[in-house]
């Protein structure tokens, strides 16, 4: 067994963060304070369990990366996660952005 904090910093130290580097934690409907979070995130966790210990809403989130929740076969945890680069290529010619559109070929072609 892990507590949720435990998995928290663990995380966070494996892509070069610490508690210091979390700006806000919360859900889509609300915020709480990192202190309130470590408070409540130090309960044990099973991380290999049959059901959802933890609300899959949560996010820790710093600058221009967060970690969300994630759940696959009876497994949590959390997964890193980081504001994507912007691409140098600037396309106008695009007519649409639905996969099965003729203009996929268009984009096949000029890449």
């Amino acid at each position: 067994m892990i507590t949720l904090l435990e998995q928290t910093k663990n995380e966070l130290n494996a892509n070069g963060k610490t508690m210091e580097d979390v700006e806000w934690v919360g859900c889509k409907e609300f915020m709480i304070t990192k202190d309130l979070f470590q408070k409540l995130a130090d309960v044990e966790i099973d991380e290999e369990g049959s059901i959802e210990d933890i609300y899959l809403d949560l996010v820790v989130c710093g600058d221009d990366w967060w970690l969300e929740r994630v759940t696959y076969d009876g497994n949590e945890w959390w997964e890193f996660k980081t504001k994507p680069s912007r691409p140098l290529k600037l396309r106008k010619d695009i007519t649409s952005l639905l996969i099965n559109d003729s203009s996929k070929e268009l984009l096949e072609e000029v890449e």
